[in-house]
């Protein structure tokens, strides 16, 4: 055959002659490992979604050899033209990823992969920052590692409580059978944007209970330390579903509840950070998450206190785009925030500037 391999319904074919030509440079362990190496690789592209890129497939698929140690003796680590080109340059820059950021990426790919889609900008999500971005860290061989200062996340349980008056508009969008696991799924996901790891993540929360009812707004968060609510208001999604397709309403109903869950456990720098950071870094966590409003759009003017989506597509700039291009720039400023009053400085020493000249770079980028 004049493939390596191949795999085509339940059998695996392996060139005989590659084998041979194997073991003659190599020897025999070598051999066994490349053997092993070979059927790992196949056994994972078949498992793989059929709508998911091919380079990317050869790389998870060599990513995985690598996390088994087969790696062959004459792969480079050295970063190639993209992060996408497949094989072994795409799977050292996930492990590269899975290192230094510390998180199971194993596990967030397989989650979505098991579903039968890939899109890239789910893994962004779980990252908090796109990785075209991540890729420019990798050539430069820049590192971003946090040592847990806790070892686990906070272990909330979610209770949802959905008013008679409010059923026929809520179910509509999410069951109320479901309604724990969805927001708890959201909450998980939330806290791994905000946190990337346990550090500095709020353990002490015991509590979480989302009320649909009849109320003014759209959404909002209380309760104390221990014990949190988030209030949803039925009428504002009776509203928009009004104006908008399920999918659409589906859509918003998850981004108010990103915005609304980033309340629930972010750093506040003991009740002094401005109102417009709040707002904004909830909002940064929507952008990040995809669950962008209609409406919204990222355009010059206003100021950055003015919160919401303003300050949110801010400080995505701010991560993504030179002359700063400050890698988890909110996570570190909301675990700065843990122990300390908000206080310019804060903002200022993560990127180097003071905020209202960066302010002024961001407007000047839409020229």
């Amino acid at each position: 055959m004049d493939d390596i391999c191949s795999f085509h319904h339940t059998n695996i074919s392996i060139s005989k002659q590659y084998l041979r030509d194997t073991f003659d440079n190599l020897g025999f362990d070598e051999c066994i490992s490349e053997l092993k190496g070979i059927i790992t690789h196949i056994i994972v592209l078949s498992s793989l979604p059929k709508d998911c890129d091919d380079n990317i497939k050869s790389g998870i698929a060599d990513w995985i050899r690598i996390k088994c140690e087969l790696i062959p003796k004459h792969w480079s680590n050295t970063p190639g033209t993209n992060w996408d080109v497949g094989y072994e340059k795409t799977a050292y820059f996930l492990d590269w990823i899975e290192s230094n950021y510390n998180i199971p990426l194993t596990t967030f790919l397989k989650e979505y992969l098991d579903s039968g889609t890939w899109d890239k900008s789910i893994i962004e999500a779980k990252l908090g920052t796109k990785l075209e971005v991540l890729w420019e860290h990798y050539k430069k061989g820049q590192k971003n590692i946090m040592i847990p200062i806790r070892s686990h996340w906070p272990n909330i349980k979610v209770t949802f409580k959905l008013s008679e008056a409010s059923k026929s508009t809520f179910e509509k969008l999410c069951s109320e059978s479901d309604a724990v696991s969805y927001l708890t799924q959201l909450l998980e996901e939330t806290l791994i944007q905000l946190y990337k790891v346990p550090d500095h993540s709020p353990v002490w929360i015991r509590n979480l209970t989302w009320f649909c009812e009849s109320m003014d707004g759209v959404a909002h968060t209380n309760g104390d330390r221990y014990d949190k609510e988030i209030h949803l208001s039925h009428e504002y999604l009776q509203k928009y579903m009004s104006n908008h397709t399920i999918e659409q309403s589906k859509n918003e109903l998850e981004g108010v509840m990103r915005h609304e869950l980033v309340h629930v456990i972010q750093h506040n720098g003991k009740r002094t950070l401005p109102g417009g950071l709040v707002e904004g870094i909830a909002d940064y966590i929507r952008i990040r998450s995809g669950c962008i409003a209609p409406h919204w759009q990222r355009k010059k003017g206003g100021s950055w206190t003015n919160g919401y989506s303003t300050t949110g597509y801010f400080l995505e700039w701010i991560e993504d785009c030179p002359p700063f291009a400050c890698n988890n720039f909110v996570t570190k400023l909301n675990a700065s925030l843990e122990n300390s009053g908000w206080k310019d400085e804060l903002f200022e020493n993560l990127i180097g500037s003071r905020i209202d000249a960066a302010w002024d770079r961001y407007q000047n980028s839409f020229e």
